[in-house]
Protein backbone atom coordinates (compact mmCIF):
# COMPACT_ATOMS: atom_id res chain seq x y z
CA UNK A 1 0.00 0.00 0.00
CA UNK A 2 1.02 3.62 -0.45
CA UNK A 3 0.54 6.10 2.39
CA UNK A 4 0.66 9.87 2.07
CA UNK A 5 1.32 11.63 5.37
CA UNK A 6 0.13 15.12 6.30
CA UNK A 7 3.82 16.17 6.36
CA UNK A 8 3.98 15.45 2.61
CA UNK A 9 6.04 12.26 2.98
CA UNK A 10 4.98 9.25 0.89
CA UNK A 11 5.60 5.73 2.20
CA UNK A 12 5.34 2.39 0.36
CA UNK A 13 4.90 -0.64 2.57
CA UNK A 14 2.76 -3.48 3.85
CA UNK A 15 0.27 -2.95 6.68
CA UNK A 16 0.71 -5.43 9.53
CA UNK A 17 -1.45 -4.39 12.48
CA UNK A 18 -3.28 -1.63 14.34
CA UNK A 19 -2.61 -0.88 17.98
CA UNK A 20 -3.38 1.71 20.63
CA UNK A 21 -0.87 3.24 23.05
CA UNK A 22 -1.90 5.88 25.59
CA UNK A 23 -5.19 6.46 23.73
CA UNK A 24 -3.40 7.04 20.38
CA UNK A 25 -3.98 4.65 17.45
CA UNK A 26 -1.07 3.45 15.31
CA UNK A 27 -0.78 1.56 12.03
CA UNK A 28 2.14 -0.88 12.06
CA UNK A 29 3.68 -1.04 8.58
CA UNK A 30 6.69 -2.87 7.10
CA UNK A 31 8.83 -0.56 4.96
CA UNK A 32 11.87 -2.09 3.21
CA UNK A 33 12.07 -4.82 5.84
CA UNK A 34 11.79 -2.43 8.80
CA UNK A 35 8.76 -1.87 11.02
CA UNK A 36 7.32 1.65 11.39
CA UNK A 37 4.58 2.75 13.75
CA UNK A 38 2.52 5.53 12.15
CA UNK A 39 -0.05 7.52 14.09
CA UNK A 40 -3.36 7.27 12.28
CA UNK A 41 -3.96 11.02 12.59
CA UNK A 42 -0.73 11.66 10.60
CA UNK A 43 -2.09 9.79 7.54
CA UNK A 44 -3.65 12.01 4.87
CA UNK A 45 -4.52 9.24 2.40
CA UNK A 46 -3.70 5.68 1.48
CA UNK A 47 -3.88 3.74 -1.78
CA UNK A 48 -4.26 0.04 -2.39
CA UNK A 49 -4.56 -1.70 -5.79
CA UNK A 50 -7.81 -3.46 -4.85
CA UNK A 51 -9.66 -0.56 -3.18
CA UNK A 52 -8.16 2.57 -4.75
CA UNK A 53 -7.30 5.76 -2.86
CA UNK A 54 -8.93 6.67 0.45
CA UNK A 55 -8.61 10.19 1.89
CA UNK A 56 -8.66 10.33 5.69
CA UNK A 57 -10.58 13.11 7.45
CA UNK A 58 -9.54 14.26 10.94
CA UNK A 59 -12.86 15.89 11.81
Amino acid sequence: MTLKLRSGETIEGKARDLLMRKKVEYLIIDVAGEQRDLRLDYIESFSHPKIGTVTVSIE
